[in-house]
This record gives C-alpha cells, structure tokens and sequence, in this order.
C-alpha cells in the first residue's frame, strides 16, 4: 500500500478547540478524521493535488485559498518554503490558526479575508 502524502492533524487539536461542525467538533473531524469510506474518497483531492506537486522546489511559495480549519496545512507546510492559509471564515481561522500553531509550523500564516 503506497505511503498517503496527505497526513491531516490529529483530531486532537480540533477536539481541544471545542468547536461544532454537523455533529462533530471541526470541518477536518467531520470530513476527513472519523475514518471509514467517506473519509478516503475526500481525502483523494488532497492525495491528487500533493502527487502533482511531487518534485516542485522545495523553496516555493503556496497559498491555500480557502483552508477551513486547516485541515491542508500540515501536508503543504511539509514541501515548501512558505505556506499561507486564506478563509473567510473567522471560527475556521481560528482552528487553523491553532493547528499552525499546535503543530509547530513555523513556515505558515493563516488570514481572514
């Protein structure tokens, strides 16, 4: 089985943040962090986009526009140099504001627009 280049934040993060999303507690949780069938076919736009970076400059910059709770973040934070995240959701900036920030990813800034 090949390695997933997508690798999401532990749900632990979105869990401590307490928030609501449909039953769960994030956007991230409830669409790609509870596991099981609809987890994998979400996740396969994320895997898409990472295979067709393979092999990019690892001194570019990228910006997520419209990075929800930041679910993303992690993945394009680990291939290159400068990674900006762009919502216009103030309690989605929140939360990936916090998984920059719980996960140590110093080469990224998340903004509400």
């Amino acid at each position: 089985m090949p390695t997933r280049r997508f690798q999401p934040p532990e749900r632990g993060i979105y869990d401590a943040q307490g928030g609501e999303y449909f039953g769960d507690t994030s956007y991230a949780t409830y669409n790609y962090l509870r596991g099981g069938m609809a987890d994998r076919v979400k996740s396969r736009h994320f895997e898409a986009a990472l295979k067709h970076v393979d092999g990019e400059s690892a001194t570019a910059s990228v910006v997520d526009l419209g990075c929800a709770d930041g679910v993303f973040l992690p993945s394009l934070s680990a291939r290159f140099a400068s990674v900006t995240g762009v919502d216009i959701r103030p309690e989605f900036v929140a939360m990936a504001t916090a998984v920059v920030s719980d996960m140590g990813l110093a080469n990224t800034t998340v903004h509400c627009t």
